[in-house]
């Protein structure tokens, strides 16, 4: 379970990755995360997007996500 806080910390965080344009950490009513969305240029691949995301968040958080 992730607060409000670290939830805007991490949405901060993957936006200035290369690439993003935003991100939106969609959460359960008990503050779970459900869902990460991502907006971005097209000029890279959305593999490369996504293992660029999960690697911050496993750098900076230590959480992972599919």
């Amino acid at each position: 379970m992730e607060n409000q806080s670290s939830i805007l910390d991490m949405e901060k965080a993957i936006n200035t990755l290369s690439g993003i344009i935003s991100s939106k950490f969609i959460c359960e009513e008990n503050g779970q995360i459900e869902e990460l969305h991502i907006v971005s240029y097209n000029d890279r691949g959305p593999k490369q997007v996504s293992r660029d995301v999960q690697s911050l968040l496993i750098a900076n958080y230590d959480l992972k996500m599919d």
